[in-house]
């Protein structure tokens, strides 16, 4: 007996939309963008932005207040570089590449309030009272990835939104980054 053959019409109407709800809640909001007149194909070799640029700056910023973040971040995009055969070279250079990790704090209803509402229904209408919603300061990290002409021109960017950089470990602050840059990085070169 297969699956479809054990489920009434109803119920496997409910698991699939219960399949694509938790595949949509899996899915990592990534933005990319590139220019399309470029040639990504003769991308061999790239080398980190020089730190005389304005981009290049903001990275050696967020590489002094967090290193070890920057560590990873580094180590990773040169991991994910080399498994496309991409490398990461001072010296025969088609480009550069360079990151910058900005922070913003926004307001988030809190996932464990509690609140209190009372009313009164009758058949001529009702009335219904609730305590607001507590709200919660989150920080949401932006990870963003660049791809420059020998020029210093962006040509290939791409930047996802995370509310955690760090794990519990070292491991697991490693995980989250690789999976970061990962999803970044996934369709560079763009075909």
């Amino acid at each position: 007996m297969t699956l479809s053959n054990s489920l009434s019409p109803l119920k496997w109407l409910f698991f699939a939309t219960g399949v694509l709800l938790l595949s949509a809640c899996n899915s990592v909001p990534v933005q990319k963008d590139y220019n399309p007149k470029y040639d990504f194909k003769a991308v061999t070799a790239l080398s980190w932005l020089p730190s005389s640029d304005t981009q290049a700056r903001k990275m050696n910023g967020f590489e002094k207040s967090e290193p070890l973040t920057a560590q990873r971040i580094r180590s990773s995009i040169a991991n994910h570089l080399t498994s496309k055969n991409i490398r990461l070279s001072p010296n025969q250079t088609q480009g550069y590449i360079s990151y910058s990790v900005t922070a913003r704090k926004v307001m988030q209803a809190d996932p464990l309030d509690v609140r209190i509402g009372f009313g009164h229904y009758s058949r001529f209408g009702g009335m219904m009272f609730e305590t607001p919603p507590n709200y919660i300061e989150t920080s949401i990290y932006t990870l963003q990835i660049d791809i420059h002409r020998p020029n210093s021109e962006v040509i290939w960017r791409g930047s996802l939104d995370t509310e955690r950089l760090r794990g519990a470990n070292p491991a697991e602050s490693q995980q989250i980054i690789d999976e970061m840059v990962n999803a970044i990085l996934s369709e560079f070169p763009p075909q």
